[in-house]
């Protein structure tokens, strides 16, 4: 939050209080503090620019929720540090106050998604030939999606696929939670060979703002676009082939205000082949004794 007030700017210690409130009723108070931090037009060694200019900032740490969440968390290590100013605790204003260790243990954040609207609002007590006023301005929640490819576990990307086995894609895009339950978002899949479906991705979790799903990839040289199982979702492609992802972004940072993120993933010529060992209890000695033997045989020739 950016305030300009100069007459509020008595000394490099002074501070004003700025509202944020949400269209789901989230409020919180936000202290602002003289700061040069974010100016654009900063002017390089003056000495005290933005007590001069009376420029306030503050900054409270926002989590995706509706109002009902906790607006007292703990502070966990994703969280970022030494913001400005920050959120004013209940305490503060009775004249008490959290300790040194509970600032550091807890932080109230700013509970908000995708779908709200902040509202911030400042008091202006002097204004010239005027009567106080209160100044308001509007922002909202605006993040790119990233979109990925990985293995089973979410965690690598992967440059290539295998036909047969499964498709790992998650998208990060926190403004497409937009409710108390688990949200979806869309993405299209293509190949060169012809196929072309549409894939929901489901929310991990209610306001997590990430969204994983598969699809597993099967054999067919001439694929039929539009035939997607939702149930039982499957890729038709074929060996050589190439996946084209895309996520389409609808609320970005962008000029328009869409974003689309592609993924290209080349299908694999061929298969990895796999041999396992088993054991098994036979009823018949002669077949046991074949059965271990072509085993052995195999072995053989795959260290040959």
């Amino acid at each position: 939050v950016e305030v300009i007030d100069p007459d509020a700017a008595k000394d490099s210690r002074s501070s004003i209080t700025v509202k944020l409130t949400t269209t789901d009723g989230a409020t919180v108070d936000v202290r602002c503090v003289i700061s040069n931090a974010f100016a654009k037009n900063a002017q390089p060694g003056v000495e005290n620019w933005a007590l001069r200019e009376g420029r306030f900032i503050g900054q409270v740490i926002q989590q995706l929720g509706s109002k009902t969440r906790p607006v007292v968390v703990p502070v966990t290590i994703g969280m970022p540090r030494n913001i400005i100013g920050g959120a004013i605790e209940p305490e503060d204003t009775e004249g008490g106050g959290l300790s040194d260790l509970d600032r550091n243990l807890i932080t109230r954040v700013l509970n908000l998604t995708g779908q709200d609207r902040i509202s911030a609002a400042y008091r202006d007590l002097q204004r010239p030939a005027a009567p106080a006023k209160t100044l308001t301005s509007l922002g909202r929640l605006v993040t790119n999606g990233t979109l990925a490819c990985t293995g089973r576990d979410y965690d690598t990307e992967i440059t290539q696929v295998h036909v047969g086995e499964k498709l790992f894609l998650i998208v990060v895009d926190a403004d497409q939670d937009s409710s108390d339950e688990r949200d979806a978002i869309e993405i299209e899949i293509t190949s060169e060979f012809g196929e072309k479906e549409t894939f929901r991705l489901p929310e991990t979790l209610a306001h997590s703002g990430i969204f994983s799903g598969s699809v597993t990839l099967k054999s067919n040289e001439q694929p039929t676009a539009g035939n997607l199982n939702p149930d039982r979702p499957v890729i038709e492609c074929y060996f050589g082939d190439t996946l084209h992802i895309k996520y389409v972004d609808s609320i970005a940072g962008t000029e328009n205000g869409l974003l689309e993120v592609l993924r290209d993933i080349p299908v694999v010529i061929g298969t990895d082949g796999l041999v396992s060992a088993f054991s098994k209890t036979f009823n018949n000695e002669k077949l046991a004794v074949e059965t271990k033997f072509h085993i052995a045989e195999s072995y053989f020739e795959l260290f040959k």
